[in-house]
C-alpha cells in the first residue's frame, strides 16, 4: 500500500493470534449515578483511585452504585466481552457482553466481593481476575453490638422489672395482711358490739313486754273493780260513767295485749292490729245481736309504738261512740273502719257509719264530752287533724303524718 510515507507492506499469514488477554481494570465508581471523587477526609468513600482501591465501605443508605471497568487491550476492543460475579449476593458469573459497567440497587447490608474478568477479540480470557471488596454497613439498630446491648438491656430490664414486681407484690401482700388483720379485728369488735346490742335490745324488748303485760293485768283488775262498783250504784248517770270508764280501760288492756304479743315493737303491722282491735270492740258491745255490720279496710302500713297506742285509743273512742249512739232502738246499719295512705304521703284513719248522725248544732271545738276531748288530745299526740262530716251518718277522719321507722 502506497502512502505519503512510502510503501506499507502487510502479510496476512504473519498475523499472530493473541494467546493471553490483559486483566480488567476498574475505571470508575458511581453512587446514585454520580461519579465519586477521591477525598482524604474520613467521610470519603474513595481514599484513592478506584483502580488502586481493593476495599471500600458504604453506609446502608448508599446501596445503589455503579462500577465501570475496561480491559487495556486496544486490538479490536469492540469485540471485548465481560462477565462479573458478586459473591455474597449471587455466586454465578453473569455475562455482560460488550457492556463494561454494572449497577447494583437495594443491596442489603453485608460483606460482598465483586469480581470481573474479560475476553479479548480472540476469545482469550484474562488469567487474573480483578476483585473489589465491598462492605455495606448496616444501620445502628441492626448491628451486632447494638442487638447485644439491646438484648442485654431487655433482659436486665425484664429482670429488674421482675425483681421490682416481686418487691411490690411482697410489700402489697404485707399491707394486705396488715389490713386483713385490722379488718378481722374490726369485724370481731363489730360482732361483739352487735351481739351486745342484740342482747340489749332483747332485754329491752322483754322488759317492755313485761311492762305491757303488767299494765294490761292492772287495767283488767281496774276494769273488774269498776264493774263491781257499777253494780252497787243506783244512779243511772253515774253507772253510765262507770261503764264508759270500764270499756275504755278494757280497750286499753286489749291494746297493751296486742302490743306485747307482737314480735317486735319497732314494726307493728297496722292491718292485723286495727282489724283485731276493731273486732274486739265490736264484739264487746254485742253489736252482732243488733244487726250492725262491721267493715274493716286497712292498708298494710307499719306503725311504731308511739303511733300504735294513740291510733288504738282513737279507734276505741270512735267505734264505741258509733256502736252506742248511731243506731238507737235496734236500728240496722253499717260501720266502716279504714286506714289508707293519701297522695300527699299522709295517713287517714276513718270511722264512718250510716246511722242517725250528729245534732245539727254540734261543734267539735265546743264539745264537752270526755270522748271527743280524749280524741282531740290523742290527735295532737299524732300531730294530726280531725275532720267530721255528718250527712246521712257520721264520718270522723284523722289525718296524720306517716311515722318514720327507726331500725337499730
Amino acid at each position: 500500500f502506497g502512502s505519503i510515507n512510502g510503501v506499507v507492506k502487510f502479510y496476512p499469514d504473519k498475523v499472530v493470534r493473541q494467546h493471553q488477554a490483559p486483566p480488567v481494570t476498574l475505571t470508575n465508581f458511581l453512587l446514585f449515578n454520580e461519579p465519586v471523587k477521591v477525598g482524604s477526609d474520613k467521610n470519603s468513600i474513595l481514599k484513592q483511585s478506584i483502580t488502586e482501591t481493593k476495599e471500600l465501605a458504604l453506609r446502608h443508605n448508599q446501596n445503589m452504585f455503579t462500577i465501570q471497568f475496561a480491559m487495556l487491550c486496544f486490538r479490536n476492543p469492540s469485540r471485548h466481552r465481560y462477565e462479573y460475579q458478586m459473591r455474597g449476593l449471587d455466586d454465578k458469573w453473569v455475562q455482560l457482553g460488550n457492556r463494561s459497567e454494572v449497577t447494583f440497587t437495594h443491596i442489603p447490608p453485608g460483606n460482598y466481593e465483586f469480581k470481573v474478568r474479560g475476553y479479548n477479540s480472540d476469545g482469550v480470557t484474562s488469567k487474573q481476575i480483578t476483585s473489589l471488596m465491598i462492605r455495606i454497613i448496616p444501620p445502628f439498630y441492626k448491628r451486632t453490638l447494638f442487638i447485644l446491648l439491646a438484648g442485654f438491656t431487655i433482659v436486665f430490664g425484664a429482670f429488674g422489672w421482675y425483681k421490682h414486681r416481686i418487691r411490690t407484690v411482697r410489700k402489697r401482700n404485707e399491707q394486705l395482711e396488715t389490713l386483713n388483720e385490722r379488718l378481722n379485728k374490726e369485724i370481731e369488735n363489730r360482732k361483739k358490739a352487735q351481739a351486745e346490742i342484740v342482747a340489749s335490745l332483747k332485754e329491752k324488748e322483754i322488759l317492755l313486754k313485761e311492762i305491757h303485760h303488767r299494765v294490761k293485768n292492772n287495767l283488767q283488775v281496774t276494769s273488774s273493780l269498776l264493774y263491781l262498783q257499777s253494780k252497787n250504784v243506783q244512779d243511772e248517770k253515774a253507772r253510765s260513767y262507770l261503764q264508759d270508764a270500764q270499756n275504755r280501760i278494757k280497750s286499753m288492756a286489749m291494746i297493751h295485749e296486742k302490743l306485747y304479743q307482737n314480735m317486735t315493737f319497732a314494726r307493728i303491722n297496722s292491718k292485723d292490729y286495727i282489724r283485731e282491735l276493731a273486732t274486739y270492740i265490736y264484739n264487746s258491745y254485742g253489736a252482732s245481736l243488733r244487726k250492725i255490720r262491721l267493715n274493716v279496710n286497712v292498708e298494710p302500713i307499719d306503725f311504731d309504738l308511739d303511733t300504735s297506742i294513740p291510733c288504738g285509743l282513737i279507734l276505741n273512742e270512735l267505734l264505741s261512740n258509733a256502736l252506742k249512739y248511731a243506731f238507737p232502738n235496734g236500728r240496722e246499719g253499717e260501720i266502716m273502719v279504714s286506714l289508707q295512705k293519701l297522695q300527699n304521703g299522709k295517713l287517714e284513719l276513718s270511722v264512718k257509719d250510716n246511722g242517725v248522725g250528729l245534732p245539727k248544732n254540734f261543734n267539735l271545738n265546743d264539745a264537752s264530752s270526755l270522748g271527743f276531748q280524749l280524741i282531740r288530745s290523742l290527735t295532737n299526740q299524732l300531730e294530726g287533724e280531725i275532720q267530721i262530716h255528718s250527712d246521712g251518718g257520721v264520718q270522723v277522719q284523722i289525718v296524720f303524718a306517716k311515722p318514720e321507722m327507726k331500725i337499730s
